[in-house]
């Protein structure tokens, strides 16, 4: 009813296109249901498949240069492990487009001063060729992880200038978000409903406490910036210039179409950086820095197998004077906090003795604890 209006040409007369033409053709298409099935995804015959591939697909592009483009990624690879960075990060953009459907399960962290050209190569570089309809630029964390975010059909969600404030109060959201396969999307006065989630994340910042990076971290890649490009608007404009242009990003599109990403994979494959250690060591829970700082107090009471004995209420007491010691101005966790906190941890064992709870602490390389 909706398009019973729409006329077609008819032996000169102008007939309705539904009643006359369409509802009476033999090989018209049908389907029984709408789905989006990106690569590497197919679908049956019977399911409209509303996936329309990225942007850059429908335009016409000849080969140019696309030397400024590889150059900035190798500046924004950093200062340490530069050489793998910079292929990690060609792997990593390279997988988002060959694998529309498969998500990295990895946040890329890009750390710098503002102005240093962190915001180009996350919110720019693949714009132009998966399309703005597919990504997302936020400056918000509710408008990304907020209960009535929406991030349908989206492949690239960009959260800039993350102050740590927030998303530290919702680190495990965040967390959640980098690895789902599925997400729950709620809209207000609408019954809430599941639907694939295909969402690759990148985090700029200069806040080097922006997320906690626990030693066991599967899901991000802190990168600390080359800041050396800052103040150099000919550079930016230059650069800019070439992403917006079809015939460079359409040559660096079939680049990473071309890119070789057998047995690859972004968790394991991650360098490690010295920014992603100074994350680690500053992630590191009060109780496990506690039981570092009882190796240096300690160190003398340590038997020839590395440990040592302590009552609970012993080491609360030492922990108190830690506390204070290491300039932490709220109030320590109680006793019973602070006891089912150590235990947790790898290095410590816990068992009652005529009524007491004894720890046993074994000492290990500290340089161990920060992989």
């Amino acid at each position: 009813e909706s398009y019973g209006h729409f006329n077609a040409c008819d032996n000169d007369k102008d007939r309705s296109f539904l009643l006359f033409h369409w509802i009476h053709e033999s090989s018209k298409r049908s389907y029984l249901k709408y789905e989006y099935n990106p690569p590497p995804l197919v679908s049956p015959e019977y399911v409209f498949n509303s996936w329309n591939k990225w942007a850059i697909n429908h335009l016409s592009y000849k080969s140019a240069d696309t030397s400024r483009i590889y150059n900035h990624i190798r500046f924004m690879s950093g200062l340490s492990n530069t050489d793998e960075v910079y292929e990690y990060l060609l792997n990593w953009f390279a997988w988002v487009v060959q694998f529309p459907a498969l998500k990295t399960m990895v946040c890329l962290i890009f750390f710098g001063k503002q102005r240093s050209g962190k915001s180009c190569i996350a919110e720019n570089l693949l714009s132009k060729i998966m399309g703005k309809e597919k990504t997302m630029i936020a400056g918000s964390v509710d408008k990304i992880f907020g209960k009535f975010s929406d991030t349908s059909g989206k492949h690239l969600v960009v959260l800039n200038e993350a102050n740590g404030k927030e998303t530290k109060n919702i680190h495990e959201i965040i967390k959640d978000a980098i690895s789902r396969e599925t997400v729950n999307v709620e809209h207000k006065g609408i019954d809430a409903y599941e639907q694939s989630d295909y969402v690759n994340y990148i985090i700029t910042t200069n806040n080097i406490g922006c997320v906690d990076i626990p030693s066991d971290d599967s899901r991000f890649m802190p990168i600390a910036v080359n800041n050396e490009l800052i103040g150099n608007i000919d550079y930016f404009n230059k650069l800019r210039a070439d992403m917006d242009n079809d015939d460079v990003m359409g040559s660096f599109y079939d680049d990473l179409m071309k890119r070789d990403l057998t047995g690859w994979s972004a968790c394991v494959n991650r360098p490690i950086t010295d920014l992603k250690n100074d994350m680690l060591e500053l992630s590191i829970s009060p109780y496990q820095e506690f039981i570092n700082w009882l190796y240096i107090e300690l160190d003398c009471d340590f038997t020839d197998f590395g440990q040592v004995i302590r009552t609970g209420a012993e080491l609360y007491i030492m922990f108190k004077r830690f506390w204070v010691e290491v300039g932490r101005f709220n109030q320590p966790s109680t006793l019973t906090k602070f006891g089912v906190e150590l235990k947790r941890l790898d290095n410590v064992e816990v068992k009652k003795s005529c009524g007491i709870m004894k720890y046993t602490i074994t000492k290990v390389d500290v340089g161990c604890l920060v992989p």
